[in-house]
């Protein structure tokens, strides 16, 4: 059986603004201290052959700016970001509602896979970092159905337009994977490799 994060430490600095990742964190028995970065988060010259070194680069370099401005406490800091690979391109988060709209027609019925990447800057000063990828199968569903999940704006700051820990879930026929790296952090692996360090 799978430890909780909160076997290993009470507390953890978030350098992220996810809501989302935010309550996956409470619900492993953690306080949360929230301190996000302003790193760009774009990702350019991604194909599927670099797409997760790239996401870990990219939480890595999170991390060192935290450090740069806030420095290293005896709390474990967590850094992510999560992206969409969908035909043969990244799909990030949606300017606009048309933008959110051909978005998600785009997903109707077919499959995309979904990158989480994440480091973890542990008290003792180890760093862990792994990247995870899950994928979801969309429904075939019509414009009025992603109309009326976009009148809920929940696509707003979310990558590929959607939240599938909320009503995104009525978009979706099924997934593969751990549900947690589709929400914006690779849960299973994290625990698993606490478990291996940490233990």
């Amino acid at each position: 059986m799978r430890k909780k994060l909160n076997s290993y430490f009470d507390t953890i600095i978030l350098a992220s603004a996810s809501q989302a990742r935010k309550d996956i964190l409470i619900k492993e028995g953690l306080e949360v201290i929230v301190r996000p970065t302003d790193t760009n988060e774009i990702l350019e010259n991604v194909s599927l052959n670099n797409i997760e070194n790239k996401l870990i680069s990219l939480a890595e370099e999170k991390l060192n700016q935290y450090l740069d401005q806030f420095g290293f406490q005896n709390i474990p800091i967590l850094t992510c970001d999560t992206v969409i690979y969908f035909n043969n391109k990244i799909i990030g988060k949606s300017k606009d509602k048309d933008d959110a709209f051909n978005t998600l027609i785009s997903f109707s019925g077919k499959m995309q896979q979904v990158y989480s990447g994440m480091c973890l800057k542990l008290p003792n000063k180890r760093l862990i970092k792994c990247c995870d990828v899950a994928n979801v199968y969309f429904k075939n569903n019509s414009t009025e159905d992603i109309n009326k999940y976009i009148n809920t704006e929940e696509w707003l700051g979310a990558a590929g337009s959607y939240r599938i820990q909320s009503k995104g879930y009525n978009l979706i026929d099924k997934y593969l994977g751990d549900f947690n790296t589709i929400v914006g952090l690779p849960l299973l692996s994290i625990s698993g490799l606490l478990n291996a360090t940490l233990s």
